[in-house]
């Protein structure tokens, strides 16, 4: 790793180290609040890598947003419509299929059950037909609507942030091939996580293996949001897709609709893992490897 990259990486870690140690001793003197005491200094460390890559690259911010691909012009219709779906409603639908399969069906130990759908939704009992068939496509058509609106909004503004910071100034700096800069770079921002997983953030009640866990998953994510890169070459699709990630990602925990669960397998656990993972596979042998080539 050259020096730009040693630099961005040690100062993204300071942030988030400290972000983590306010986080810790606020939210015992703050208990009430302790929830919205983590969620802002959440969305303000999505930030960072973004103002440090800024920083670090000494650039303008025209030259600076055209190095980073930021132009809106960039962003094809087609392709935002294809991943859109595919993030909204195949890896959601996919997630529950797995999860439905795991838990009620075999009964794997640990998984828990996906709860019956009047006790997921029961604020839509009223405006759902009374038909179990039409019921669930409906909710389906909600649930992508709300998380597309999400996306291309507030979330997707604020997760850009993020992925200027690694699907940017990192893919541009690390000069390795496409399989051994995801690693990298999927280890890095796992890592770069702990300090709000030791502080309850997505895996309460496992936070060393909550870090494991979320490493994995930064590695599978960063190999299908690198390959979407390539093929669109819009920063801001990333950023859109990550949002709407963030946005229905919470859902999925074991408080919402998993009973008797185990944060280490639902929400953002083993399960989305081999959700993403088949998910991107099957797009990326579907789609053929052209883009992937001479990346580097």
């Amino acid at each position: 790793m050259n020096k730009k990259v040693k630099l961005f990486v040690a100062a993204v870690y300071l942030i988030s180290m400290i972000a983590g140690g306010l986080i810790y001793v606020l939210k015992d003197t703050f208990q009430h609040n302790a929830m919205l005491i983590q969620i802002f200094f959440s969305v303000i460390l999505m930030i960072t890598p973004a103002i440090v890559a800024f920083i670090i690259e000494k650039k303008d911010v025209k030259t600076f947003i055209r190095y980073y691909n930021l132009s809106l012009k960039k962003i094809r219709i087609r392709m935002l419509l294809k991943y859109l779906v595919i993030f909204n409603l195949v890896i959601p639908v996919v997630y529950i299929i797995f999860q439905y399969l795991i838990g009620n069906v075999f009964q794997v130990p640990g998984f828990g059950k996906l709860l019956d759908l009047d006790l997921i939704v029961p604020q839509f009992k009223d405006i759902l037909p009374e038909s179990r068939a039409l019921s669930i496509p409906i909710l389906l058509l909600v649930f992508f609507i709300i998380n597309t609106l999400s996306g291309i909004t507030l979330n997707g503004l604020i997760a850009l942030g993020e992925e200027i910071g690694w699907r940017g100034f990192m893919e541009k700096h690390l000069s390795f091939p496409f399989f051994k800069k995801n690693i990298i770079i999927g280890v890095i921002w796992g890592l770069w996580h702990a300090p709000l997983i030791f502080n309850g953030h997505n895996y309460p009640s496992h936070p060393f293996w909550g870090i494991i866990t979320m490493c994995v998953l930064c590695i599978i994510v960063s190999f299908y949001f690198s390959y979407i890169l390539k093929k669109s070459n819009s920063l801001y699709l990333i950023g859109i897709l990550h949002g709407s990630f963030n946005a229905y990602a919470a859902v999925f925990s074991e408080k919402m609709i998993i009973q008797n669960g185990n944060d280490l397998f639902n929400g953002v656990g083993v399960i989305m893992c081999i959700t993403i993972l088949i998910v991107f596979l099957t797009d990326f042998f579907i789609n053929g490897k052209d883009n992937l080539r001479n990346s580097g």
